[in-house]
């Protein structure tokens, strides 16, 4: 008897063990939520969602890029729209790119406008409501700000934006002082052409990836600037067109290859390694990673801009495809844009294409997903359904010999 109900428990763990997805693909490990869609708030509608941050309090913000707008989801769903085409009343908020959220809940948004080397701009929302224009087209006269971009807030809330066409960051301190950090000469011997992400790590380092030439360049809080990856990767694998570059909490350093469609990780120590390639997690491909996030525990979440999905890889290298184009399985996702990820490790992304934004956050209930044995997510399994009721009459005949054996 002892060996039937052994032999019943076995085969009860493979048919576990290689439990079938969701019939549309979705891994059931992961809960993915539509929180917003075109109908925006209802009364503003959201048209190409691209940027998207979440603050201290779980409030999400989404820019609408062809609907001049921002949106705000409060935790319990609420959505209200909190910046429209009027901008500050005086200058107009028109194509705007991205947004990043301070501490006490001042809002950024960047703004491209019609003409981005006339018309750029870069917004702040006060708490209360107030908006007014921080930085324009001008530079505070330090330099010209064309085609701003990709913007963040570190740790001591000073703000960054990206010149994507002018070819350098500025800073902006809590109090209002404007700096010009890194332009295109770059460190003085490595040119910064085309900058597409920025990051700041924990010691107030700060990290901009060049699209163009291919290279990061890091700026020291005494404003010193080193590259500190280029176009050879990790010496192994190439890096192409970096798009976006993100800091993890150990110090670690993640940059998508946006053309090499892959990632590499840049250790303090100055070791590179590649962490992700156009295999994905070996069933899912990853095809022009775009955007990166991290969460406390150090899980790397990337965006597919065409592959359309969001894979996380876990510290120890573990890689798995968290949302494809399916959506949630009711509401598709079409030309991925942007990802939030909180400290815990729950992940918003916009879909520019669909029109919306997701919310993906771990089942309550983690159970193994099909494929590679189990350990990759998503995609469903191959098995049809009769092979799983065979499972379960062996199981049972297993069982019966056992305990008449017995």
């Amino acid at each position: 008897m002892v060996l039937g109900l052994l032999s019943f428990a076995a085969l009860a763990a493979v048919a576990v063990l290689f439990a079938p997805a969701n019939a549309d693909g979705r891994d059931e490990r992961y809960t993915v939520t539509q929180i917003l869609d075109a109908s925006g708030d209802g009364t503003h509608a959201l048209r190409s969602p691209r940027g998207i941050a979440v603050d201290r309090d779980g409030n999400v913000y989404v820019v609408g890029l062809k609907s001049d707008n921002v949106f705000r989801i409060a935790p319990d769903g609420t959505i209200k729209q909190i910046l429209d085409a009027s901008g500050d009343g005086v200058h107009g908020l028109s194509i705007p790119e991205r947004v990043a959220v301070r501490g006490d809940g001042a809002v950024y948004v960047t703004a491209r406008g019609e003409d981005p080397t006339n018309t750029q701009f870069l917004y702040e929302r006060t708490p209360d409501g107030v908006v007014t224009t921080i930085l324009d087209a001008t530079g505070a006269g330090l330099g010209r700000f064309m085609g701003g971009t990709e913007i963040i807030i570190d740790r001591a809330e000073n703000v960054y934006v990206v010149g994507i066409l002018s070819d350098n960051v500025f800073r902006i301190t809590p109090g209002g002082i404007v700096t010009q950090i890194i332009d295109k000469n770059g460190d003085g011997m490595n040119a910064l052409d085309i900058p597409t992400g920025i990051t700041a790590d924990a010691a107030g380092n700060v990290y901009v990836s060049a699209e163009r030439t291919g290279n990061v360049f890091r700026i020291r809080s005494d404003g010193s600037i080193t590259q500190v990856l280029d176009a050879t990767g990790d010496g192994r694998h190439a890096l192409d067109g970096p798009a976006d570059v993100a800091a993890g909490p150990d110090g670690n350093v993640y940059v998508a290859g946006f053309t090499s469609d892959n990632v590499f990780k840049l250790e303090p120590s100055g070791r590179v390694t590649q962490i992700l390639d156009s295999t994905g997690d070996g069933m899912h491909a990853l095809d022009t990673p775009v955007d990166v996030a991290i969460d406390a525990a150090g899980n790397v979440y990337v965006l597919g801009f065409r592959s359309d999905n969001v894979f996380r890889v876990t510290p120890d290298g573990s890689i798995t495809q968290i949302l494809d184009a399916g959506g949630d399985g009711i509401h598709a996702l079409s030309e991925l844009a942007g990802i939030a990820v909180t400290p815990d490790g729950i992940v918003y992304v916009t879909g520019q294409e669909s029109h919306n934004v997701f919310k993906v956050m771990r089942s309550p209930a983690v159970l193994p997903a099909a494929g590679n044995g189990g350990l990759a997510a998503g995609g469903s399994s191959s098995a049809p359904a009769w092979v799983w009721a065979a499972f379960a009459a062996t199981a049972a005949l297993v069982l019966y010999v056992g305990i008449r054996r017995a």
